[in-house]
């Protein structure tokens, strides 16, 4: 497979296109319901474009985690501290060599918490 037959069929894929859209973009277009909870307590952290360059509402899932058979779905992402709940839907692109269970695009995970938090422990529930 060429670089360029990669480009095309990344081009073609709508979820990735919206996850380059600007944030409120994808927010609103993956809205919904939840299908399943994929963890109830994931550590979450997070990661900039010098590690991946993919910057959108994108998340990187480990090799070997438990989370890694989410690649290609639409995942929220929910903090929840006492009766306060932060959202973030992204698409989790790829798998990496990692330790936290989720590491999220830096401006997905703005709408978490503030980026010097190494992590956060969040729920992530499948949405599409």
């Amino acid at each position: 497979m060429s670089v360029l037959t990669e480009f095309i069929d990344e081009q073609n894929d709508a979820d990735l296109q919206l996850s380059r859209r600007a944030l409120y973009v994808s927010q609103a277009a993956w809205d919904g319901p939840a299908i399943s909870t994929a963890a109830s307590a994931a550590e979450i952290v997070w990661h900039g474009s010098d590690a991946h360059k993919e910057t959108g509402a994108m998340a990187l899932a480990p090799l070997d985690g438990a989370l890694s058979d989410l690649v290609g779905n639409i995942v929220r992402v929910t903090r929840i501290e006492g009766f306060r709940r932060r959202s973030v839907c992204v698409f989790v692109f790829a798998t990496v060599d990692m330790e936290a269970d989720l590491s999220l695009a830096r401006r997905p995970f703005m709408e978490l918490g503030l980026l010097a938090n190494e992590s956060i422990e969040c729920l992530v529930e499948v949405v599409a």
